[in-house]
């Protein structure tokens, strides 16, 4: 299919219905976007109606409502604001029975071989025996 023809169109409706059939020939959609008079246009009708049942009402009736939406537009808007966050009682979560089996901890692969450390002693700083036995203890005494 063609292109819509290059005329003048009377309204903004025949071009967007002639737009709207091309896009539809070629596979695409086209969406007209509600402005600021369309929304306006939808409360109209809405506003009415409320007008016409509160011309029924009693005039005691009428005096609540106003009162009602008065109190409703000079109230401060309230807004939900984020929950305070409180520890749960029990054991915490990153207890050592809680944890999974799956960790980030580094796990040696099998040929590598890590070798204990050696005690020393803290008098001599050397390894095979421990301060209480060391020769040397009795020197610094």
């Amino acid at each position: 299919m063609l292109p819509p023809p290059l005329v003048p169109y009377n309204t903004a409706d025949e071009l967007f219905q002639s737009v709207q059939q091309f896009a539809n020939s070629q596979g695409y959609a086209l969406v007209k976007k509600r402005t600021r008079k369309d929304r306006h246009d939808l409360l109209q009708p809405l506003l009415q109606n409320i007008k016409e049942r509160y011309q029924e009402w009693p005039e005691h009736q009428q005096t609540a409502a106003r009162e009602t939406l008065n109190n409703m537009i000079d109230s401060p808007i309230m807004t939900l604001q984020n929950p305070q966050v409180v520890r749960t009682k029990g054991r915490p979560p990153g207890a050592p029975n809680n944890q999974q089996t799956n960790t980030t901890r580094r796990e040696p692969s099998g040929f590598e071989f890590v070798e204990p450390r050696t005690k020393q002693c803290s008098i001599c700083k050397q390894s095979g025996h421990n301060a209480r036995t060391c020769l040397n203890r009795s020197s610094t005494e």
